[in-house]
């Protein structure tokens, strides 16, 4: 079943109604991007998913199970997966194999084959992995903690892979007000990120959020399409040359914290803990519904940013 597992996702929501999480338009754009028997198929797995709801199983773990789960990443990262299947039933989770179909303009044109690691049926909550089984050179790791509340974000995420780029993804999967993988400590997406600096260490994470301008507290916040910052106060090299190159696709493009004020990013978990063992190139991405918006309609524009990010 092609790409079924992208979209097992394990929406464990302790306190939003059933009712709530049926508005998903997401899935809708998602259907437009993908061909008509994927949409079916997307709808047949959000379907079971919506029964998962009221279980209301959420998986915690421990910082020395944390510790395997970055273990687990590494040989998943070095192409050790016999080894790392042993990592995922130790820690309650399912790790399988999915080919995704590339479009015939894509820089591959043929079938990507991924892992795809998710919470098995005893619980959930610490999101979803896609990770090339040959990547065939250097990847970069592109987080989604917020898919559902950041609109959008998930279906920029994909439309990288469906092009074919050297990517690997991770993704939340509950609602942030139910366990924000943001800010978490103890995470496997802070696993995810530890074990990509480590086999990657010239690579890239970069993180994909949106802001709603009209909630900004401060006028440069309003006027900003997006902010960039390396999730600290202090910009380095990396994240002011990316922030240039963004600048010259997008006019409101603004630097925390140089430019703006807010939404940089400085309490992120991901980006904590990657500084804390040296790895620079850390990048937290907001961006206004408009240039979301702008980069759904334009998949061009979303090349461009690849470009500056990386």
């Amino acid at each position: 079943m092609i790409f079924r597992g992208v979209i097992t996702i394990l929406l464990l929501c302790l306190m939003a109604p059933v009712a709530a999480l049926a508005d998903t338009p997401l899935y809708e754009e998602l259907n437009e991007e993908l061909n008509e028997e994927l949409g079916k198929e997307l709808d047949k797995e959000w379907d079971k998913e919506l029964a998962r709801v009221k279980q209301r199983r959420l998986q915690l773990y421990t910082p020395r199970e944390v510790e395997v789960a970055e273990g687990l990443f590494a040989r998943l990262f070095a192409g050790d997966a016999e080894a790392a299947q042993g990592a995922a039933a130790q820690l309650g989770l399912s790790l399988r194999s999915l080919d995704i179909p590339l479009p015939d303009d894509s820089a591959q044109n043929q079938m990507l084959s991924m892992w795809l690691l998710s919470a098995d049926q005893r619980g959930g909550g610490q999101g979803i992995y896609l990770i090339p089984r040959q990547p065939g050179g250097p990847l970069h790791a592109v987080q989604v903690p917020h898919r559902r509340s950041d609109r959008l974000t998930e279906t920029l995420a994909l439309q990288w892979l469906q092009t074919g780029l050297p990517v690997t993804l991770a993704f939340n999967s509950v609602g942030r007000k139910q366990f924000d993988l943001a800010h978490e400590p103890d995470t496997l997406f802070v696993a995810f990120a530890r074990a990509y600096a480590a086999a990657f260490p010239q690579g890239r994470v970069l993180q994909l959020h949106g802001f709603s301008v009209d909630k900004r507290k401060t006028e440069q916040g309003r006027s900003a399409e997006i902010i960039l910052s390396a999730g600290s106060r202090w910009p380095g090299r990396l994240i002011q040359e990316q922030w240039a190159c963004l600048q010259a696709l997008e006019a409101g493009a603004k630097l925390y914290p140089w430019h703006v004020a807010e939404l940089g990013g400085t309490r992120n978990s991901s980006g904590q803990a990657l500084r804390a063992i040296g790895f620079e190139g850390f990048s937290h991405l907001e961006m206004s519904r408009q240039f979301r918006q702008r980069w759904h309609d334009d998949p061009a524009l979303g090349r461009e940013v690849w470009r500056c990010i990386n």
